[in-house]
């Protein structure tokens, strides 16, 4: 038992820590000279190719891509269209116009569009705990964005926009999943969501820009740095959030992946010179505090 426990506080750390480098990644691509396009192009990629290489060479043979239409709709539709493909647009987008530590932390808010979801459309009575939760959540986005003008450089409500939108997402699609468990394991499930991110980023890019604003990686050095990179923040990461959650359950497991936001505010003061106010880091240390009250939301085992 003590063992299966260590290992579920390694899988929940390694979760926690790829989702705090995952908009650090993102913003390194820019860096690299990619456009918004590319990156959410090799974003939804490498993870598909991934995941399918893997699953291959495992099982040895396509029979793992034989799934139940149930499974199917849960991993391709709501875990990546709704899910990733939503999510991770609002980030790629978000972090040209807010420091990512900002961006972050509120995105991790979405506990208080999980309660709005229960509540409203599913019928069930919010306890003391969420109240209190939501309460610090709402105080830690009053606090870490308040100190930032919706003036600045005239993109910062653009920013905000999309980090709403990240919220709204990471909480649909994860209440979807908490209500209806699937059957099929989880390289098989995650690969099938990000076919079905992969999927809406080229129907995206095709009603937008066109194929042709894809950027080509310019070198062997680059097409390693994105693939390692996009594997690890998207893929790795939820693979080992589940198997996190399973061996913890969901309250020490929550609080854990609570940290991410502080890992990118970490890594964007020193890589990036991001400036971050002591009442913002305030705020995050509330929404941090918010993850450790009981939520009646039931993670998908």
């Amino acid at each position: 038992m003590l063992v299966f426990m260590k290992k579920g506080i390694l899988y929940s750390a390694i979760t926690s820590l790829m989702f705090g480098v995952s908009s650090i990644f993102f913003k390194m691509f820019y860096f690299m000279g990619l456009n918004s396009i590319s990156v959410n192009f090799y974003v939804a990629l490498f993870p598909t190719l991934a995941l399918f290489a893997q699953k291959l060479i495992s099982e040895r043979s396509l029979k793992f891509l034989k799934i139940s239409k149930r499974d199917f709709l849960l991993s391709f539709v709501n875990s990546g269209i709704i899910g990733l493909f939503l999510i991770s647009i609002s980030i790629i987008t978000s972090i040209q116009y807010i420091p990512v530590g900002i961006q972050q932390m509120i995105s991790s808010s979405s506990s208080v569009f999980v309660v709005i979801i229960y509540v409203v459309f599913l019928h069930k009575k919010p306890t003391k705990q969420d109240f209190i939760a939501c309460l610090l959540v709402l105080t830690g986005l009053y606090f870490v964005v308040g100190k930032i003008t919706i003036t600045q450089h005239n993109g910062v409500a653009i920013g905000f926009v999309f980090c709403l939108l990240s919220m709204t997402a990471e909480a649909s699609y994860s209440t979807v999943l908490a209500e209806n468990p699937t059957n099929c394991d989880d390289i098989t499930f995650w690969f099938y969501a990000f076919l079905g991110y992969f999927t809406a980023s080229l129907v995206n890019i095709s009603l937008t820009d066109g194929f042709g604003s894809i950027m080509p990686l310019k070198n062997i050095r680059d097409i390693l740095f994105v693939f390692i990179a996009t594997y690890a923040s998207r893929a790795l990461c939820y693979i080992t959030f589940k198997r996190g959650l399973i061996a913890l359950g969901p309250i020490k497991h929550l609080i854990i992946i609570a940290f991410s936001p502080f890992i990118s505010v970490i890594l964007g003061v020193i890589l990036f010179r991001e400036s971050i106010a002591p009442l913002q880091c305030l705020g995050g240390a509330l929404i941090l505090l918010s993850s450790m009250t009981p939520m009646f939301i039931k993670p998908r085992t």
